[in-house]
């Protein structure tokens, strides 16, 4: 994805961005979350959804269970945070590749500020 990214539209990213390509990507890439959360304090039961509004629409439920983060494919009914980006600035946050800069526009945060933090390199500025 990087080296497609780097060569523009000769490199056609927008293929790569098909679910067929990018399904399998994020779900592999979400496997980090609860490892990357695993320091952030919490209460029993709350949930951090991050959603895609793809099509097909897409999201992954974080859950803190028995003083461990849990994840789960689908979106919680009431989430305690949400997160919100398209596809293409969710890949390019997993991988290094988003600018710090570009991330406060590329993603909607619902939700107290320690419960997302850890999914951003930089604070987003969101208040």
């Amino acid at each position: 994805m990087h080296i497609r990214a780097a060569v523009g539209e000769r490199g056609r990213p927008v293929v790569l961005l098909a679910p067929k390509y990018l399904v399998p990507l994020l779900e592999t890439s979400v496997r980090v979350l609860p490892h990357a959360y695993r320091a952030v304090p919490a209460a029993e039961g709350t949930t951090i959804t991050l959603r895609l509004p793809s099509d097909p629409p897409l999201a992954w439920t974080l859950r803190r269970e028995d003083a461990n983060w849990r994840l789960y494919r689908g979106e919680a009914a009431r989430p305690t945070a949400r997160v919100t980006s398209e596809p293409d600035a969710l890949w390019r946050l997993f991988f290094n590749a988003l600018p710090a800069d570009e991330a406060s526009q590329a993603f909607a945060v619902e939700g107290p500020e320690e419960l997302v933090a850890p999914l951003f390199p930089c604070p987003l500025g969101h208040g």
